[in-house]
């Protein structure tokens, strides 16, 4: 601590910031050396540290984004490492959408299952007039869900059944944690007695994405459920996220999740979505799809698939979502099959 005359400290008073700057050789106190900075400064600092974040990284291509903004694939400069930003222009009613997706990213542990948030930032650039709200998140290299499925039915062959299961528990596991805080990696896996849910609201193979197992690339790929634009910590009776893979009562919770859940485990297995008529699916309004909700939906027999695996697929899609399991009971079934060494 700096002194003056015969040494008396120079101490801010009690609660009050410390010191910052100094004027002459000695510190001052902050609240009465800085004056407010003006907006016109305030502009310029945000412009500058906007091109000094853009600096570290390069722009690769842009990527497919589910919801609001766009995704570009960034290298960053010092390391190479890949990653995803996720741009939100905070317009007029965007802001509320880029806080409301930040808060929810920042609310949840990590865990193996959801794909990692690295930073969130908000930048602006005097050639890009909106301001724009970032969320930079891990790249996951293996693809997504979609691009597995598609590969599949491309060679017109399905998928090993072990495949399945695989993709089946470990989506289980990342919505058992969004649900109930279920946490895999412990040794002793338990749930905690306080845990406040996430429904992700927009369970679709577009939204599965597949990491590269690093230690053991011969291993199928780590699932991992991302895009988080359309999730909420409260239950909601309306269609939040894609309609097409809305569960039939066309809600937005836990056990809405489950069927959706189910509804690309069965697309996986049978190359087919879920509903009965897919091509007019994709025509008609959501108000239609609401409307006739479960007479639209459909539960397929999985063809060359074990009954076990059949019977877990059908209990996440019952229609009646009374009867329908929650993301932790379909995780301890599978994971009881595995120990009696049911999946194949």
């Amino acid at each position: 601590m700096s002194t003056v005359g015969g040494g008396l400290p120079i101490q801010p008073p009690p609660g009050s910031a410390r010191m910052t700057r100094s004027i002459g050789g000695f510190p001052t106190p902050p609240w009465g050396a800085r004056p407010p900075l003006s907006r016109k400064t305030v502009m310029k600092n945000l412009v500058r540290n906007t091109r000094k974040e853009r600096s570290k990284y390069q722009h690769k291509k842009n990527l497919p984004v589910s919801g609001n903004g766009k995704a570009v694939l960034i290298e960053r400069e010092r390391d190479r490492k890949l990653f995803v930003c996720k741009i939100i222009a905070l317009g007029t009613h965007a802001p509320s959408d880029w806080l409301h997706e930040v808060r929810i990213v920042r609310a949840r542990r990590r865990n193996e299952r959801i794909v990692r948030t690295v930073k969130t930032t908000s930048h602006l650039l005097p050639t890009e007039p909106p301001p724009q709200g970032q969320i930079y998140t891990e790249y996951c290299d293996a693809g997504d869900l979609f691009d597995m499925i598609l590969g599949y039915k491309s060679k017109m062959i399905e998928p090993p059944e072990s495949l399945v299961w695989h993709i089946y528990l470990q989506m289980a596991q990342g919505l058992a944690f969004l649900h109930h805080g279920y946490h895999h990696e412990d040794d002793f896996p338990s749930v905690p007695q306080v845990w406040d849910p996430i429904i992700h609201g927009d369970i679709k193979p577009d939204n599965v994405f597949l990491r590269r197992n690093q230690r053991h690339p011969q291993l199928f790929p780590d699932v991992v459920i991302g895009e988080f634009g359309t999730a909420s910590k409260n239950e909601d009776n309306r269609i939040l996220g894609t309609p097409y893979w809305a569960a039939p009562e066309c809600k937005s919770t836990a056990k809405a999740d489950v069927w959706s859940m189910g509804a690309c485990v069965q697309n996986l297995a049978t190359g087919r979505g879920p509903m009965i008529d897919q091509d007019r699916a994709q025509r008609v309004s959501t108000s239609q799809l609401v409307h006739f909700g479960k007479y639209t939906r459909q539960v397929l027999e999985l063809d060359n698939y074990s009954n076990e695996l059949n019977e877990c697929v059908r209990e996440a899609m019952q229609i009646d979502e009374d009867e329908r399991r929650t993301s932790l009971e379909i995780v301890k079934v599978i994971t009881a099959l595995v120990m009696l060494g049911v999946p194949r």
